[in-house]
């Protein structure tokens, strides 16, 4: 999906789909590329997309942001891939390549498959190879792009684990959809799935760290798409970026509405940013919590269709009725028949949130009230930190609650050698005893803790891990609780931390 920088619509009316983090767990090696190429060969075509617009956001209203994604060249001109959900409702788009910024136009879009295609300023890039063929699942894969609007390229590898996924999202309902394991976040979207020979076999759209999926977009399903999107052909569009969305009841469902494209056919019947889709042709939309119902409509007709339609608007509590390419909407008459629209649920807020580093090799969940991070690397070493007020936290002091995670690249046996000596020895935080010092192990780490009460009922608990097989890095924990918060969060954090190895 793509970083918002000060917004993110796709996870305000439905938060189940966020970054995720699994490390590879099979290396089954199957060729089904074009040959000749690499995976380093592929990033080279890889960009990064910076767009700024105006969206309409629940209880806002209109509010200025800038989000980021990321792209892939396929053509030397400068034609590149990318989602739906990174360009639609920006008023300009940069795009970075190797950089190097460049501005770009958006030439087609699908919102329902959520695929479109820009040309970027420019000609004599590099462009990538698309496979020749299918993937099939236990393919070793690669998967490219610039999470959390970081500008340095991550790549992360992981295994197809299945090639037709029934998982769907709020902002789209997309045909072909691989599931896999190579860790995708926020600011990925509309990068490459790419083989050993850096051939492209999936767009990347989608991730969910609860229960470990990343999704994208089947290559072969998407590629006659993209080949009327750089034609200036929409397909499956009709000029909205929306989040669908479900009351917890189920009483009543819609799309909510971020921003509409000028000129289209959803601009045209007089739906605006902040509008809530209630039904097109007397069905209702949104009802599973995405855009199938939605899509199922749009592709049963022929483009330029005229289409009946219901929407909500908030801002004047009128339901308002019209067609797609045909009479503008207008409200129905106030009487006790009108159908009560419903408003999108609030977001609620999160307990507990997934947070990464610069690097993208370090993620865990949280305390959302931890929500100061610093994610920079320290020494050249892989780092995260967060605090609810990171200007005092500080792991010689537990008066505010937080975290640092710091991993060491270099061979297991340092870690191994140190763990108990190194944390027995260890000078306790100020105001605090040592409670005990003991050996820990689960399926992935083992090393040592040593555990820290506190005046006040403060805790800390400090970890000294290694993995458990021949990966070389190994990494120091400190977790700080102060006030009322429960030991179970030292386990929660635990349960939680996934590091990437460096391949």
């Amino acid at each position: 999906m793509e970083t918002r920088m000060s917004a993110n619509p796709g996870n305000k009316i439905a938060n189940r789909f966020r970054p995720l983090a699994v490390a590879p767990t099979l290396a089954l090696t199957l060729s089904i590329g074009c040959g000749g190429g690499s995976v380093e060969s592929a990033e080279d075509s890889v960009v990064q997309i910076i767009g700024r617009g105006v969206l309409a956001e629940p209880a806002k209203g209109g509010v200025l942001n800038t989000w980021a994604g990321t792209g892939f060249i396929i053509d030397e001109s400068g034609i590149a891939v990318t989602n739906n959900h990174v360009v639609t409702g920006a008023a300009s788009l940069e795009v970075l390549v190797n950089g190097e910024s460049h501005n770009a136009k958006v030439l087609g879009v699908s919102e329902c498959s959520d695929l479109a295609v820009i040309k970027i300023d420019g000609d004599g890039f590099s462009p990538i190879e698309w496979a020749s063929q299918s993937t099939d699942v236990n393919v070793d894969v690669w998967a490219l792009g610039y999470p959390l609007a970081d500008s340095t390229l991550a790549v992360t590898r992981g295994i197809v684990s299945k090639i037709d996924s029934s998982v769907s999202t709020p902002w789209a309902s997309v045909d072909g959809v691989l599931e896999h394991d190579a860790r995708i976040r926020e600011g990925s979207s509309g990068g490459p799935l790419v083989t050993e020979d850096g051939a492209v076999v999936g767009i990347n759209y989608a991730g969910n760290s609860e229960h470990d999926i990343n999704l994208a977009i089947d290559a072969q399903v998407a590629r006659p798409i993209i080949a009327q999107l750089r034609e200036s052909k929409n397909v499956d569009s009709l000029g909205i970026n929306g989040s669908a969305f479900r009351t917890e009841n189920g009483s009543a469902s819609g799309i909510w509405i971020w921003s509409v494209q000028s000129g289209s056919s959803a601009s045209n019947a007089g739906i605006v940013a902040g509008d809530v889709l209630l039904s097109v042709e007397g069905l209702p939309v949104g009802t599973d919590g995405s855009m199938k119902d939605y899509c199922d409509v749009i592709r049963s007709r022929d483009e330029g269709a005229v289409m009946s339609l219901e929407v909500f608007r908030p801002d004047t509590a009128q339901v308002l009725t019209g067609e797609f390419n045909g009479r503008a909407i207008k409200a129905i008459d106030d009487d006790s028949s009108s159908p009560e629209a419903p408003h999108p649920p609030p977001p609620t807020p999160p307990s507990r949130v997934a947070i990464e580093d610069a690097s993208g090799r370090i993620s865990v969940v949280i305390p959302a009230a931890w929500n100061q991070v610093d994610g920079r690397s320290y020494e050249d070493q892989p780092t995260l930190i967060a605090s609810a007020d990171l200007s005092r936290f500080a792991v010689d002091r537990v008066d505010v609650s937080g975290l640092v995670v710091l991993v060491v690249d270099g061979p297991n046996d340092i870690g191994q050698q140190n763990a108990k000596r190194g944390l027995a020895g260890a000078e306790p935080p100020a105001n605090c005893w040592l409670d005990r010092v003991d050996t820990y192990q689960d399926n992935w780490v083992e090393g040592a803790f040593a555990r820290y009460d506190c005046r006040g009922g403060a805790r800390q608990v400090r970890f000294l891990l290694v993995p458990d097989d021949d990966r070389e890095f190994f990494f120091h924990l400190f977790v700080n609780l102060a006030n009322d918060e429960s030991d179970a969060e030292f386990g929660n954090i635990l349960d939680s931390l996934l590091i990437d190895p460096i391949y």
